[in-house]
């Protein structure tokens, strides 16, 4: 019943049919779904992406690579690609994150985070400088599937001389292992870019050693930017060490941006040390509100301890 509804003169008839198909997973259903693929139906990709219908890799492929396809379609085929967990998907979707179209190149990276592992070899050459012209999203990619087998490609990179692929690179590298990576990060909060020491900052906050306090605590103190001050705030709130307790205080005390004051005291609910009574008190005067509320709070339940 539903494949004859595929032949419906409604398009919404022909998508809800499709759908409804997807659900049933009935291997007697591609066919039909294979050509109102062709014939330009998204439903049709998704449902066969649902299905994770392998017999259709070839079609969905082809609708992929065709640049005269309607751009809404072709998005559909590269996810419905990324869901089949076929090598055979590599190849269509690897000439797809070539193309000029950011939405197209989105959907296709998306598509090979799916296949995971099967897809970190044949991304890791293409981190090198000059081996793709969106190598900086294809760093991004093996973050995203986190495979350690991508480290080796991902350390090098974290020390290119374009800006983009080093914070890429800390960040994808920081979503695998923090601790392996910790060293990098630290020199990455001293980097002239601020892009590279915001990624560097919110890789150690993903977690981190006691090891970072001393870096950290000097970023809190002469950072420029607010973004990279809170993220390291945020990253010994983290750790909750007594010993990044100094440096807490001094962004309570002085830091110009009430994001990074309230920041700081909410990262010292978790360290929660005597040593921080008076700065509390202090911050009963903070201009924010938030900040003077938070504080006030802490205070009153340290008082009762």
């Amino acid at each position: 019943a539903l494949v004859s509804l595929l032949k419906d003169t409604q398009d919404k008839v022909r998508s809800a049919a499709l759908l409804a198909l997807a659900r049933i997973n009935d291997p007697r259903a591609i066919a039909g779904l294979v050509s109102e693929l062709k014939q330009g139906q998204e439903a049709a990709a998704m449902a066969l992406g649902q299905m994770k219908a392998r017999k259709a890799l070839k079609p969905l492929a082809q609708v992929l690579a065709d640049g005269s396809a309607p751009a809404p379609v072709r998005r559909k085929a590269a996810w419905a690609l990324g869901q089949l967990g076929d090598k055979g998907a590599i190849k269509p979707l690897m000439a797809a994150l070539k193309s000029d179209d950011d939405a197209m190149r989105k959907a296709a990276g998306d598509a090979m985070v799916q296949l995971g592992e099967m897809a970190v070899m044949p991304l890791v050459p293409l981190t090198k400088k000059g081996k793709h012209p969106y190598r900086v999203q294809i760093l991004g990619m093996l973050g995203e599937i986190g495979d350690q087998r991508a480290f080796p490609a991902l350390l090098q990179a974290a020390n290119d001389s374009d800006y983009k692929a080093r914070a890429a690179a800390l960040t994808a590298a920081s979503a695998i292992d923090v601790a392996r990576i910790e060293a990098k990060l630290m020199g990455g909060l001293k980097d002239e870019e601020v892009a590279v020491r915001r990624a560097a900052a919110a890789g150690l906050a993903r977690g981190l050693t006691p090891y970072a306090i001393a870096g950290l605590e000097q970023t809190i103190k002469k950072d420029k930017d607010a973004q990279v001050r809170r993220l390291c705030i945020r990253a010994l709130g983290k750790l909750g060490d007594r010993r990044g307790l100094a440096a807490l205080v001094h962004a309570l005390q002085k830091d110009p941006d009430a994001d990074a004051r309230f920041a700081a005291v909410t990262a010292m609910y978790k360290v929660r040390h005597r040593g921080m009574i008076q700065s509390l008190r202090g911050a009963a005067l903070d201009k924010d509100q938030r900040v003077r509320e938070s504080a006030a709070k802490l205070l009153e339940e340290m008082l009762k301890q």
